[in-house]
């Protein structure tokens, strides 16, 4: 009976080890996990800030944007007083109408000098010519001839002045330079633009943002300009960036170099507040 027991036993041991040599050589081998992306924080950087202002000079009339406001390009930002530079353009109109009545005086009287002057030159031959009346009639015109080109000079410079004081009136209303946010006004409605104070507001485009991070010397191996990577922004799901530059160290022996990325997305409103995870694949 004992014989038999040993002789079963042995029997489900000589099986097992059959049925373990059978798996391992039909089943594959276990696959290795690869490490997942590491990942270091980042941060918004608005490159495209501009402090609004305009070449006009004079008193605020009217700012439409208000701080947070979200504006278009083109969107009206504020609005000098054109009042004084309405005056200034109707004083211009002036002058050049007034050069233009000198410049068709000045034609006419050419064509007169020219015509006596013509007049004593065919006298020559005659009796009746005079020689200190031809010498006058030759100055008279030559005068003459000077006087038209310094009118039609003036013309031109009266013409300039009209068209500057036009500018004027179309610069005193003041336009969003590009897509974006105002955020903070440093003139107030009454306030006077001038070469002391010529800014009106401040304005950033959030619509367009790059991120800046600092990744260690360590996992740089590979991160090239245009390469792309995955960011992830105020905690949303992953998206492009593609790396635009790689700056040199600023510091002998640092640990990190910065990097600048440009996101794929556009139109998206972002806030210097939004955390920010850049994901640095692993070799």
């Amino acid at each position: 009976m004992a014989q038999a027991k040993r002789r079963s036993g042995s029997r489900r041991l000589h099986a097992l080890a059959l049925v373990t040599a059978l798996a391992a050589a039909v089943l594959p081998p276990s696959i290795p996990a690869y490490a997942a992306d590491s990942s270091v924080g980042g941060r918004l950087v608005f490159w495209r800030t501009s402090k609004i202002s305009t070449p006009v000079m004079g008193v605020i009339a009217s700012i439409p944007a208000r701080v947070g406001d979200q504006v278009k390009q083109g969107d009206v930002l504020a609005e000098i007083d054109t009042r004084q530079l309405k005056a200034d353009l109707a004083i211009a109109e002036g002058a050049l109408e007034f050069a233009k009545r000198d410049l068709a005086s000045a034609e006419a009287r050419l064509v007169l000098e020219q015509t006596e002057y013509e007049r004593q030159a065919n006298l020559k031959d005659s009796p009746a010519f005079s020689g200190a009346r031809f010498q006058d009639s030759s100055n008279r015109t030559s005068i003459a001839r000077a006087d038209l080109e310094r009118a039609r000079s003036t013309i031109g410079t009266r013409q300039a002045e009209v068209a500057k004081r036009e500018l004027d009136v179309r610069l005193a209303t003041i336009p969003a330079p590009f897509d974006g946010i105002v955020v903070r006004h440093l003139l107030t409605v009454g306030g006077l633009v001038s070469i002391e104070t010529p800014h009106i507001l401040l304005m950033v485009d959030n619509t367009a943002p790059e991120i800046e991070t600092d990744v260690p010397v360590g996992q740089l191996s590979g991160l090239a300009v245009g390469r792309e990577l995955e960011v992830s922004i105020g905690g949303g799901k992953r998206e492009p960036a593609r790396i635009r530059a790689v700056l040199p160290s600023e510091e002998p022996g640092s640990a990190t170099r910065r990097v600048r990325l440009e996101l794929k997305s556009t139109g998206t409103r972002y806030s210097d507040s939004d955390p920010v995870t850049v994901y640095l694949p692993t070799s």
